[in-house]
């Protein structure tokens, strides 16, 4: 009995084995059948693992649903254009999206880079001008002064040899301050208030900013009104380029190219060339205002209305461009430019060229406003850089500008009767010095008052380079391009693209109007990408939830936010209203209308000062709007406004690589969706926590203002300070591990990185929760070809590498790590894709591989995230 029990035993043993190993086998055969392919070339998605006898099928798996559609072949042919399935995506995602479209790009000429996404703009553009031909004299004024604005500017372009308008602008430089020094021995000085009126008057009329610029946007700590912020003026090239060693290279081009932009227009006016001397002198007056400078900011104290703030002023370069060594080479190119500029124009007035001493001194002052600019990574803490002034007070404490002048030349003669706020008090102590201080401009020691005009009417000449004749404007955009300041255009439609850039950048509602209204899908298009934020903002907070640095308190707060954000999707709503209020709100532009405006440079001037009071200085007066866009709704991009809580998703972003209505909403969650959660994210990190619901600077210490406490400050700055250290040590991208600038400045990157992190994620999330609300759980369809291969997961981030495809040249890519605080495209793709492990999932990535690191490992950063 015991022997046939110990038999028994062993055969339910041996059974139950048997049952278990079948299991086993039925486990794996179904696992494998997931990501089965059924197609006879396929090739895996991932790098597979070693085979043997292939195991029998035994539960028959139903094939994927591969859907042909015409928008779904076109969507599998633009991904698969991008991607080289020779690299393993668990080892180099961003190669294995990215590689055939790198191999196969040509940067253009006088371009550093192009990328998959820049094709965006050339095709929404296109549209436009194509739906211009519809435009009759029946149609809104809007819709006619664009149309008129367009063509003439085409027209221009077009011109084998454009009017030359050399002896409009040298009129116009003698009205304002008495001639131009550079070019005029003779030259007598004019007043401060002669001068800072003139400073005034370019910026307010003809959208010129020099010294300072002006800055109409909500208070925000009155967020129903507006303020008008006096701001450091911007620079020609990045601020680092003029204070730091390693661009002397750059200063040197510089200067190259102010003496050509003087030469060039002595010699139009028929004067004799500017003195290197002279050059030098402005360009090292304009390093000095970069040593001083720092980025523009807004109102921080009341959002409800518009304030005047006081900035420091502009630089044609990034500040570093002027203070940095590294860039001296940057800084000869400018010098260059410069005097390319003079001594055309001189030329076409029949004047001699510049003295290349008089353009090195032009140069040397531009240098010296660069080093007087706060650099941008030290404007983060908006509390310190609220500060309010009335016009008495102000005049007071800085005393070398005509305040009333300037604000009067500006075209805001009763600026005194409302309080301005000062975003860089130390711009304007260091301006006070170049221009007050012992040896300053006004004493004519150091830099003369000769310098100052010529840096100012150096501005006008650079803005104004496209109607100088010859060859001035031409060489002057491809200094731009060579440092990185400007993107020139890749395209058959090249003048289409750029006209109607201009045009959308200086009438803001006037080319969005066009393009929405030919876009008879808009509204369904509306509804769907506003489904996608709901959900992504729901994604976002349930994985905040997941948070344990973060207080109940702050998560509260956090909630509180979300519930006042402003959701500007597609177009404004004055588009929508047929009572003439976008003709009304566009009225300033309507002398372009008038039948003798025909010449380009008249309706820029027309463009320029309707801007100025359309779209800033003349709103300081009104009510704040939380709902406003901005920028043009045909403009293909995506922002968050803390002073607002808004956040802004123009129409012409729904388009490839980031969106289409009939493209798989895998695609669509992963590029528009990204983006959205990206910009989300923004509203949440160390900046966007300051600003409280309705957009208001609000709990704010002596030192610091936010809704955030003290123990979820500190977590969130460990969590930040994980990614710091994640992409300075990672060390990308690898096309520059022989060059002395080769490595992501982590800090510098850090507010875009976690974004990124954080916005694909919830993208991610949000898909998934897409599939279960609205596809009754299931999967999509696959895309047709060679791509059916790829799940809808897969395809969704397969869509997010693609979106960042660029190819850049050496020197491109050194500018951007040294300036941009955006990281280059294969270190947004590999690390997101290694931080988030559902990507590694998808692929069937072996744990521990580079994009799919073993959780011992402890390199994976958590960013919004507790799991």
């Amino acid at each position: 009995m015991a022997d046939l029990l110990s038999k028994v035993s062993v055969a339910i043993l041996i059974l139950t084995l048997g049952v278990a190993i079948a299991s086993l086998v039925l486990n794996i055969v179904i696992l494998g059948k997931e990501n089965s392919h059924h197609d006879s070339d396929n090739k895996p998605a991932a790098s597979p693992a070693p085979t043997t006898t292939p195991l029998p099928t035994l539960v028959p798996t139903p094939p994927p649903v591969i859907r042909n559609t015409t928008k779904y072949q076109k969507a599998a042919d633009t991904l698969y254009s991008g991607m080289d399935e020779s690299v393993d995506p668990c080892d180099d995602f961003y190669g294995f999206t990215c590689g055939s479209y790198i191999k196969n790009a040509k940067i253009p000429d006088g371009a550093g880079r192009i990328g998959t996404y820049d094709l965006s703009q050339q095709i929404v553009n296109q549209r436009i001008f194509d739906a211009l031909a519809t435009v009759t004299d029946m149609s809104t004024a809007t819709e006619q002064i664009t149309k008129k604005v367009i063509n003439a500017c085409i027209a221009n372009a077009m011109l084998k040899t454009p009017e030359d308008k050399s002896k409009t602008v040298y009129d116009l430089i003698t009205k304002l301050f008495g001639g131009l020094p550079l070019l005029n021995s003779a030259w007598t000085t004019v007043t401060p208030a002669a001068f800072w009126k003139g400073v005034g008057i370019l910026e307010g009329v003809h959208n010129v900013p020099s010294l300072l610029q002006a800055q109409v946007t909500v208070d925000q700590r009155d967020v129903s009104r507006n303020a008008l912020y006096i701001n450091q003026g911007g620079l020609m090239m990045p601020r680092d380029f003029y204070v730091k060693p390693q661009f002397l290279a750059n200063v040197e081009d510089y200067l190259s190219s102010v003496q050509s932009t003087f030469s060039s227009f002595a010699k139009h006016l028929n004067l004799a060339a500017p003195a290197i001397e002279d050059l030098q002198e402005l360009v090292q007056f304009e390093i000095e205002l970069a040593t001083a400078m720092a980025q523009v900011t807004v109102d921080q104290r009341d959002v409800s209305r518009n304030a005047l703030y006081i900035n420091q002023g502009g630089l044609m370069m990034p500040r570093d461009f002027y203070v940095k060594p590294q860039f001296l080479a940057n800084v000869e190119d400018y010098l260059s430019s410069v005097q390319s500029t003079f001594s055309s124009f001189a030329k076409h007035l029949n004047l001699a060229a510049p003295a290349i001493e008089d353009l090195q001194e032009l140069v040397q002052f531009e240098i010296e406003l660069a080093t007087a600019m706060v650099p941008d990574d030290l404007l983060r803490n908006y509390r310190q850089q609220y500060n309010g002034y009335s016009v008495v007070d102000l005049a007071n404490a800085y005393q070398f500008v005509s305040w009333n002048d300037y604000f009067t030349g500006m075209g805001l003669p009763n600026a005194t009767k409302d309080e301005l706020v000062v975003a860089q008090p130390t711009y304007l102590a260091a301006l006070s010095s170049i221009f007050g201080g012992k040896g300053g401009v006004y004493d004519g020691q150091r830099f003369s008052m000769k310098t100052a005009v010529n840096f100012v009417v150096l501005r006008l000449l650079q803005d104004a380079s496209g109607f100088l004749g010859g060859q001035q404007h031409a060489e002057f955009v491809s200094f731009l391009s060579d440092n990185g300041v400007k993107k020139p255009v890749a395209a058959a439609n090249e003048t289409i693209v750029n006209c109607v850039d201009e045009a959308a950048g200086l009438m803001v509602y006037g080319p969005g109007y066009v393009y929405i209204q030919s876009i008879p899908e808009r509204e369904q298009v509306r509804k769907n990408v506003t489904t996608q934020t709901t959900l992504i903002i729901d994604a976002f907070f349930d994985m905040m939830g997941t948070l344990t640095w973060m207080t109940d308190a702050s998560k509260a707060a956090a909630k509180n936010k979300r519930d006042g954000l402003v959701k500007n999707i597609g177009w404004p709503a004055m588009f929508d209203k047929t009572d003439g209020s976008l003709d009304k709100y566009n009225s300033l532009y309507k002398p372009i209308l008038q039948a003798n405006v025909t010449d380009y440079w008249d309706i820029l001037l027309i463009l320029k000062s309707a801007y100025q009071q359309t779209e800033n200085i003349g709103t300081v007066f009104k009510q704040a709007d939380r709902a406003n866009f901005l920028s043009s709704p045909s403009t293909v991009n995506a922002w968050y406004q803390p002073e607002r809580n808004s956040i802004t998703f123009p129409y012409a972003a729904f388009n490839p690589p980031y969106f289409d209505f009939d493209y798989p909403q895998a695609y669509n969650f992963a590029g528009q969706g990204g983006t959205g959660g990206h910009e989300l994210t923004h509203g949440y990190d160390d900046e966007g926590v300051q600003f409280g619901r309705n957009g208001t600077l609000g709990g704010c210490s002596w030192d610091y203002c936010g809704w955030m406490d003290s123990k979820s400050r500190a977590g969130f700055q460990n969590m930040a300070q994980c990614v710091i250290s994640q992409y300075s040590s990672t060390c990308c991208p690898k096309e520059l591990k022989d060059s002395a600038v080769h490595c992501a400045n982590g800090a510098t990157t850090q507010g875009e990185n976690i974004a990124d992190l954080g916005g694909q994620q919830a993208a991610y999330h949000a898909y998934q929760n897409w599939k279960q609300r609205y596809n009754g759980g299931v999967e999509e369809p696959r895309l047709p070809g060679k791509m059916s291969k790829y799940t809808p997961n897969q395809v969704f981030w397969i869509t997010y590498g693609y979106s960042w495809c660029m190819k850049q040249s050496p020197k491109n890519l050194v500018n951007q790590l040294l300036t941009n605080p955006h990281a280059p495209g294969s270190c947004r793709t590999n690390q997101v894709v290694q931080d988030i492990p559902e990507f590694g999932h998808d692929f069937n990535c072996p744990r521990g591989s580079k994009m799919y690191p073993k959780p011992e490992e402890n390199v994976r950063c958590k960013v919004w995230t507790g799991v």
